[in-house]
């Protein structure tokens, strides 16, 4: 709003040029897209594909990623990924991309102010050490 109370209204239009880098950018990613679902093999190529309508659908909106979340509950056991001594199922990125994706538009929206202060690097330097900690830790091996 002005300060006499009119509502102001943007007048931006894209130019001609935009549109076709727009349009030739979207043309691009299509192709990417397809020759690497045609070049894979089929387990990954359905997981890149879901993976990239789940991303998709959350950016557009956030209770997508909710909604994935709580479809993927019950086969979390079905479908997980073993790396060494971790195993990730579908809920642990569905998760952080529901974070994500929550917090960049709380903070585009300017709806989740973020405020530093006195605690902030304390709870930095503790988040640092927790995970330097987690990360070098060794397994116990239960016998």
């Amino acid at each position: 709003m002005s300060i006499d109370g009119r509502v102001l209204v943007s007048q931006y239009r894209p130019t001609p040029n935009a549109r076709v880098l727009g349009g030739g950018l979207l043309v691009v990613v299509a192709v990417c897209c397809a020759l690497a679902l045609a070049l894979l093999p089929i387990e990954t190529a359905v997981g890149l594909l879901i993976g990239g309508i789940a991303v998709v659908l959350a950016c557009i909106e956030p209770l997508a990623a909710l909604g994935l979340l709580l479809l993927a509950i019950p086969i979390s056991t079905i479908v997980t990924l073993e790396a060494g001594d971790f195993s990730v199922t579908a809920i642990e990125p569905l998760i952080v991309l529901l974070v994500v994706v929550w917090a960049a538009r709380g903070i585009a929206r300017r709806d989740l102010p973020l405020e530093g202060g006195p605690i902030l690097l304390a709870l930095g330097l503790l988040v640092l050490a927790l995970l330097a900690s987690s990360l070098s830790a060794l397994r116990q091996e239960r016998v």
